[in-house]
């Protein structure tokens, strides 16, 4: 199995670990370029807020955001294609109108997968999952920069997909940011089943399990 794609696997395991939970979530990088849209989501069966069109139905955002096209200096820039086209596309800000908030996307049921096109990451840029108002599960900037890798400070030039697979039944994701700006497109959604690089983690920790009790 790809090295990073193992590691992707453990840094998303500790962290639900750390928060008093056995389920591990897996999160991974990568998306299908779709010029002059950035990336989406390449898993099957899955909803896709686009921000260019209306929202799905059952779909709501509140908070401190706004959806906006091109570059505002010091406040918002365009998550970059893949190639070499501007992005012309819609896209969600956070956060709009003052120099620190979040906004809630509220989903209308339980889920358990969620991809974002991400981009100038930023440690100040934070996403959490919620369920019924109560968190499951949470990742940062600084987390997220790692994966790529890259420096979280920002960088216009950089944007990449993240996937989180296996989460806790979630029906809400909140998005802060303590400073300007925390740029995302193309918010994917669904039900899916776990994937293979959790299933191979979850067989490791299984195996360190039996490894410690043969010891005892």
């Amino acid at each position: 199995m790809n090295r990073a794609l193992m590691n992707q696997s453990l840094v998303a395991a500790a962290a639900m670990l750390a928060a008093g939970t056995l389920q591990a979530v897996t999160v991974t990088t990568g998306g299908t370029p779709d010029n002059p849209n950035g990336q989406v989501s390449s898993v099957a069966g899955t909803t896709t807020i686009d921000f260019d069109s209306a929202l799905p139905a059952g779909v709501s955002l509140t908070g401190q955001y706004s959806i906006v096209s091109g570059s505002s200096s010091g406040l918002y820039a365009a998550p970059p294609n893949s190639g070499s086209d501007a992005n012309t596309s819609k896209y969600l800000t956070v956060p709009s109108g003052q120099s620190s908030g979040s906004v809630a996307i509220a989903l209308g049921a339980d889920y358990n997968y969620y991809g974002f096109y991400w981009g100038s990451i930023d440690s100040y840029n934070s996403v959490s999952f919620l369920n019924g108002g109560s968190e499951v599960f949470s990742f940062t900037g600084t987390q997220a920069a790692a994966l790529v890798p890259t420096s979280p400070t920002g960088t216009q030039s950089l944007a990449t997909y993240f996937n989180f697979f296996d989460l806790p039944l979630f029906d809400t994701v909140r998005m802060t940011s303590t400073q300007y700006a925390f740029e995302t497109d193309n918010h994917a959604y669904g039900s899916v089943p776990l994937p293979a690089t959790a299933a191979l983690l979850g067989i490791g920790l299984i195996g360190i399990g039996l490894a410690r009790r043969k010891r005892s």
